[in-house]
């Protein structure tokens, strides 16, 4: 295992890659790629779309906000309990 520390900046004009395209970085665009499981243990923010490439979200907690993403069964209560109410 090699540890590279830098202090300023690493310019990379074409492409960074690691471990046998496990991990890359175009040079010209900045679009990287991971290949394998990316584990975050803070807050994630995101600037633009996420497009999940036709796979699932999992694990989605329970909403604590108005604005949180739900699971399918959290709607699925809602929707009865709805569907209840107004028969």
């Amino acid at each position: 295992i090699a540890t590279i520390r830098l202090s300023n900046s690493f310019d990379v004009s074409n492409v960074l890659t690691v471990h046998s395209n496990k991990f890359t970085v175009e040079g010209a665009t900045g679009n990287t790629t991971i290949a394998g499981q990316l584990n975050a243990n803070a807050d994630v923010q995101i600037g633009g779309e996420i497009n999940v490439l036709n796979n699932n979200i999992v694990n989605v907690g329970e909403p604590t906000s108005a604005d949180h993403a739900v699971p399918r069964s959290y709607v699925d209560s809602k929707s009865t309990a709805m569907s209840i109410a107004l028969s």
